[in-house]
């Protein structure tokens, strides 16, 4: 009798063994190994989120955004790699990590070294697969021009344009 019912404990023990592959966890994600893109973003939280929501009526954008709950001052803008992706797998999202930065102006000795109004953001990509660089470029893209759907390009500039006729 105890024979039955230890080979049944170490049958169900193996069978939870067995079950489906969790996949890579979020703050495991966010870490060095996966991070695939630094830059400084010059927008606030209020006008990411805003881009955010252009694009997502203009062009059908899976693009989403959250403010971590925890810490007000991080958020998350993610975008799965494969459709039907679910938003828990991390493995199959870009994840693009966001710090809101402090900007105060600098000063030394009463002088200004440094103004403090221009909105900014630490933007880190995160990925469990290495993105392409076009993939990298659209997702900035998306939040810099949220006017500008994935494959259109930007209209030049009229300095660009008179500087192309002196050519």
């Amino acid at each position: 009798m105890k024979k039955a019912s230890l080979s049944i404990a170490t049958a169900l023990l193996l069978a939870g063994c067995a079950g489906p592959n969790q996949g890579i966890g979020l703050y495991q994600l966010e870490t060095a190994p996966y991070m695939r893109e630094d830059r400084k973003l010059p927008m606030d939280f209020v006008q990411i989120q805003r881009a955010v929501f252009k694009q997502q009526a203009r062009c059908g954008s899976t693009l989403q955004f959250k403010v971590d709950e925890q810490h007000p001052s991080y958020a998350r803008v993610t975008q799965p790699l494969v459709e039907g992706a679910a938003p828990e797998d991390w493995d199959k999202q870009l994840v693009l990590g966001l710090t809101l930065l402090q900007n105060s102006s600098a000063k030394i000795l009463g002088v200004t070294l440094r103004e403090g109004d221009e909105p900014s953001t630490r933007a880190r990509l995160y990925s469990y697969y290495a993105p392409g660089k076009e993939r990298v470029r659209a997702i900035y893209n998306a939040l810099l021009h949220p006017d500008l759907c994935p494959g259109e390009t930007p209209p030049e500039k009229p300095e660009e344009k008179e500087g192309s006729r002196d050519r």
